[in-house]
């Protein structure tokens, strides 16, 4: 009987996933796009085949989560482990946008899976250092310059500790600390201790993974945990602290460790920053779970999470310009608007190159239409720039009247550009700037 509920749990949740995600329409991120062009493929369906297959691929790495863990626990703390994860809004996010990212953590959760089998309790330490040292190495191949090592720059501490001293030297009254003595405490070591500090501190950032919902900061990252799952993993630290098996708790340091590694050594949203939190965090929860003996707090805790799968989705649905990255959505725009143009009558077709690879999106959307000698990718000035009349160029409302150093691009911007000889097709305002000095507005526009 748990054996179909289980199923008939994941059939419906998948449902769910998959109706969201075709009624969400999200375009492909360059994450994608490397993908198809890797194997000169494009097109709706082959992206929904990578998401299908990302999918079953994150579903993989929830089968070796379970074979590592339940060796350590109870087999229902290991399913409540596995079923929070896949609730996830994360998990959601991870399938639809993400597949190389879904690679690394199957490779990450591969190998701990691995050497558990063989590794003795005295001998977690060189365990965990080789998995540390492997999460390093899979993230320094998926990024070429982690954030962690601006941080280590002993030029950049020497420049911080420059304009930190010169700062102090226009005060008015001025400090009389001598400057040899100032240098003890500003000095490019100091400096660099403080600025990998500052890289480490907002790590387990409680934020993005309980509260992310209503984010005070509208930071671009979707919450990894539904915020009443907060009240079970307070819970589930309690009971952990009554488990005699040493083997589990050192596996959750393992996975601190690694979580902590790969959030040092990625960019890019804090959420995926911190995704190998999800697995530790999960098991805290399963275990308040599997541990409680009221029926009525289980129960009442099961609606809240049921009413936030629901909620979640929903505001997924009608909102992603406020939850995911907008340079695909940009670029989907631009490319839809001019898939439907006869783009032959143009002298010259430009598109903006400062928010990504245009030339990947272009051949994901025109296909061999972007063979066309006139069609130029790159980011221009219409004000400074020569442009010849009967070209069309999709930009932002920076581009055509020239960038703004605040961002404080005039909200009649159109109408100023049309005075200058352009003819708009479409535009459209994003919710977030995402090419700074250029306003939040996108246009494809043609030179009469």
């Amino acid at each position: 009987m748990k054996k179909w509920l289980g199923v008939v749990v994941f059939c419906l949740t998948m449902v769910v996933e998959l109706a969201a995600a075709v009624k969400i329409n999200y375009p492909p991120t360059e994450e994608q796009l490397k993908i198809l062009n890797f194997f000169s493929i494009s097109g709706n369906w082959s992206l929904w085949g990578i998401r299908l297959l990302t999918y079953f691929l994150l579903f993989a790495c929830l089968k070796v989560w379970y074979e590592t863990i339940r060796r350590y626990v109870a087999e229902r703390v290991v399913l409540w482990s596995c079923f929070f994860i896949f609730i996830s809004p994360i998990f959601f996010v991870l399938w639809l946008i993400h597949p190389l990212i879904v690679f690394k953590i199957f490779v990450v959760i591969g190998a701990i899976y691995f050497f558990s089998r063989f590794v003795k309790k005295e001998k977690f330490i060189i365990f965990g250092l080789g998995i540390v040292l492997l999460t390093a190495t899979v993230n320094l191949v998926f990024l070429s310059r982690p954030s962690i090592f601006s941080k280590l720059s002993l030029k950049e501490a020497q420049d911080g500790v420059t304009v930190r001293i010169s700062s102090e030297d226009t005060l008015n009254p001025r400090i009389s600390a001598s400057l040899w003595w100032r240098r003890i405490g500003y000095n490019k070591y100091f400096f660099v201790y403080k600025n990998v500090l500052s890289e480490i501190l907002p790590f387990f950032d409680m934020e993005t993974i309980f509260f992310q919902e209503v984010h005070p900061m509208e930071q671009k990252s979707t919450v990894m945990f539904y915020w009443p799952e907060i009240y079970l993993f307070i819970v589930g630290i309690y009971f952990l602290t009554k488990i005699k098996d040493k083997r589990m708790i050192n596996l959750l340091v393992i996975c601190l460790v690694v979580s902590l590694i790969n959030y040092l050594f990625s960019d890019g949203e804090k959420g995926l920053r911190m995704i190998f939190l999800i697995l530790p965090i999960s098991l805290i929860i399963a275990e308040a779970v599997a541990s409680l003996k009221s029926r009525i707090f289980l129960f009442g805790m099961m609606f809240m999470m049921i009413y936030s799968f629901g909620i979640n989705f929903y505001d997924l649905t009608v909102r992603k310009e406020y939850w995911f990255d907008n340079r695909p959505l940009a670029y989907q725009f631009w490319f839809e608007n001019l898939k439907n143009m006869d783009l032959s009558r143009f002298s010259k077709i430009q598109i903006t190159t400062l928010i990504g690879d245009a030339k990947s999106y272009c051949r994901y959307y025109l296909g061999n239409g972007c063979n066309q000698p006139n069609i130029v990718f790159n980011n221009f000035n219409a004000i400074s720039d020569k442009v010849p009349s009967g070209s069309i160029y999709a930009g932002f409302g920076g581009e055509f009247i020239g960038p703004m150093f605040k961002n404080d691009i005039s909200e009649n911007w159109k109408e100023v550009a049309q005075s200058q000889g352009w003819r708009f097709v479409t535009y459209r305002r994003l919710r977030d700037t995402i090419a700074n000095q250029y306003g939040n507005d996108i246009g494809l526009a043609i030179r009469e």
